[in-house]
């Protein structure tokens, strides 16, 4: 749960404008990443202060997590963790270290002339900023002390709004259904279940149909000539 607390940490030391994103993108064999940002508006950066010198990641970076320098993109400046799942058996482990997810697993099935990719899960933020204890949030920040109680926390985080996290998953293929989920994290929001299916078709029972019907037509023709040449023949023999 340490990345949560971390995105969570950031959104009370700078307050104002913050947002969340995580990224859940699956390669064609089922390995893939998962992305974890905060966005800090210029308000936000200006009272948090130079995030590469406030925020320390070691943590991270020890858990296998690699962490982008700060990068300024659509009027925000983002910090941006991600690590790589090398299997589809691999992304529930990963998860499990962002905090908030449960039960997410992927499956990858190759059928005749098709593959299809399914994620579950689950997100659930229903206790709200009790889930990350002050241990949790002091290790996210590299034992930075946040100076606050619990109440006051809480208090700072409804002076400045929800604090929206938005969970999106990318699959190889295309999928009808819903691939983004909102949640707020301050908030006692109610469980989310995620259940994502895409499929593409390789094109290859197109091409065995197309490669029979020329057979098929070949066969049809060498049939017709042969017939012509043995009704030719006779008739000859007859005359």
């Amino acid at each position: 749960m340490l990345v949560a607390a971390l995105v969570v940490g950031v959104a009370i030391l700078a307050g104002c404008n913050v947002a969340g994103r995580v990224d859940v993108s699956v390669h064609d064999d089922g390995s893939g990443t998962v992305s974890v940002a905060v966005g800090l508006d210029d308000a936000a950066l200006a009272q948090l202060g130079d995030p590469e010198k406030v925020v320390r990641t070691e943590d991270l970076t020890e858990a296998g997590w690699s962490v982008s320098p700060p990068e300024r993109r659509s009027n925000r400046t983002w910090i941006r963790a991600s690590k790589p799942f090398r299997s589809a058996a691999d992304l529930g482990n990963v998860m499990d270290e962002v905090g908030l997810f449960s039960r997410w697993k992927l499956s990858v099935e190759d059928g005749f002339g098709s593959t299809t990719w399914k994620v579950t899960g689950r997100i659930d933020a229903r206790s709200g900023i009790e889930q990350f204890s002050d241990d949790q949030l002091a290790a996210a920040l590299d034992g930075l002390s946040l100076g606050m109680t619990p109440e006051e926390v809480q208090r700072r985080l409804e002076e400045h709004g929800p604090l929206g996290v938005d969970v999106s998953v990318h699959l190889p293929g295309s999928t009808d259904d819903r691939t983004r989920f909102l949640v707020d994290v301050a908030a006692d929001s109610p469980q989310q279940r995620v259940s994502v299916t895409s499929e593409r078709f390789s094109g290859a029972p197109t091409r065995w149909f197309a490669l029979g019907g020329v057979l098929m037509a070949g066969a049809a023709t060498l049939g017709g000539v042969a017939h012509f040449a043995v009704t030719r023949r006779r008739y000859r023999r007859r005359r």
